[in-house]
């Protein structure tokens, strides 16, 4: 007796040329064996089995579903009033007020960077989103968004400070306001993701990503620098996420606005108080009140201050492991800045400080596949580190041998050969 799926062996006569079973299964390649058994004119029975048994793709139940959604030409400043008969009207993402039948939610808007006129309404500019088939540049917004760029200017024109950050419709943004020569006021908005990413998703290389991670169990200063916009605030968010979710442990953040959101727990026994710094002033202030909080982790926006850059020295001195970025074009450049802007608070102290608390300088470039790092690490609990010396002597531009040989360590012996392919990527 036989089964759907099983072939009539009984019934089945071996071609007369056809070699035995045994050393037909042994010789023939499975791609062949697989032909065969599909093609054979004696294997009807299995292969209308396996057609009966292959689920159908559902039928379009409308000629709307077949039509193709049209989508946003951001490369335009016109947006049809109308569709046509039977197109389907693009939606917006859900708004908490009625925007109007041909208005859209920001939110839809596949921006980076908004730029919004608050003298006066109806004038706002953007960069998109760097995804294919998105035409780049400094475009004109669309009409449809018009309704919804008013709502977010008035939210905006109350707020006093010129960095700040603003939630409109669940929406993080963080803005800077500017008076510019014309005498016309403008807002650069950029959009803040409020999920704080890990290190493997902001594409850090596999190979230095234990590296870095392994920095919460040392104490001393880490630096992130690089040029505006290129995730320096990022980097350190998702280094202080890592290390409160896998070291616990309390952290203490001063940021000018906040941009991720990082108050609370994280993991298990570990928690975060996120401040805001209003003034620059103040930046020196908050450190000093910071440390009598008595946390294992501070990061520190940006060092903007002598007072500031003396207070970090001392917290990173002191049993802290504190995080902050410069702006920077490349490691060298970041020493020497932090101690140019020390030594007007410490004098000749600011390179003794800076060579017994640096953990780590990290300067990073985005490109489209992810951030280009370079690194310098000290080695912990050795005051004779080359690296310390080199900074106590202040011979800062002897530090490039030890930052080739530390990426030959990390990424293997062509690292060199590597980075210049990576630098060719952009």
């Amino acid at each position: 007796m036989t089964t759907p799926d099983q072939p009539d062996t009984a019934q089945t006569e071996e071609p007369a040329n056809a070699a035995p079973a045994a050393a037909r299964q042994g010789l023939r390649p499975a791609s062949e064996n697989a032909s065969r058994i599909i093609n054979s004119p004696d294997n009807d029975r299995r292969r209308g089995a396996l057609l009966r048994g292959t689920p159908k793709k559902p039928e379009a139940d409308s000629e709307q579903a077949r039509t193709k959604r049209p989508t946003l030409k951001i490369d335009r400043d016109k947006v049809a009033d109308g569709a046509k008969a039977g197109a389907q009207k693009p939606t917006s993402p859900a708004s908490p007020v009625n925007l109007g039948a041909n208005q859209r939610s920001i939110r839809s808007l596949p921006f980076v960077d908004l730029y919004l006129r608050l003298d006066s309404e109806g004038e706002a500019r953007f960069c998109p989103m760097a995804k294919k088939g998105l035409r780049q540049g400094n475009l004109l917004v669309p009409k449809a968004y018009r309704q919804d760029l008013e709502r977010l200017r008035q939210q905006i024109m109350p707020i006093q400070k010129d960095d700040f950050s603003v939630i409109h419709d669940g929406m993080r943004l963080r803005g800077a306001r500017r008076r510019i020569s014309n005498g016309q006021t403008w807002t650069a908005l950029r959009r803040v993701s409020d999920d704080v990413p890990s290190l493997a998703e902001l594409r850090f290389n596999p190979q230095l990503i234990p590296h870095l991670q392994g920095l919460g169990k040392r104490t001393g200063l880490v630096i992130v620098s690089g040029a505006t916009g290129h995730g320096k605030t990022t980097s350190c968010t998702a280094l202080l996420s890592y290390f409160l979710k896998t070291y616990g442990h309390l952290a203490y953040t001063l940021e000018d606005p906040v941009e991720y959101q990082l108050q609370g727990e994280h993991g298990e026994g570990g928690y975060c108080f996120q401040t805001e710094v209003d003034k620059d002033a103040d930046w020196a202030l908050g450190l000093k009140s910071a440390l009598r909080w008595h946390p294992r982790y501070l990061l520190v926006g940006e060092i903007r201050s002598p007072d500031a850059a003396n207070q970090v020295l001392r917290a990173a001195t002191s049993g802290h492991l504190v995080l902050t970025t410069m702006h920077a074009g490349s490691i060298e450049e970041t020493l020497n800045a932090i101690i140019q802007i020390s030594e007007l608070a410490l004098g000749n102290r600011a390179t003794q400080l800076l060579a017994d608390g640096l953990v780590c300088v990290l300067h990073q470039t985005l490109r489209s596949w992810g951030p280009f790092v370079r690194f310098l690490f000290t080695e912990p609990d050795n005051p004779g580190d080359p690296i310390r010396a080199c900074l106590r002597d202040n011979k800062v531009e002897q530090l490039g041998t030890y930052i080739e040989q530390q990426e030959t360590i990390v990424f293997g012996p062509n690292a060199y050969e590597q980075r210049k392919k990576d630098k060719q990527r952009a």
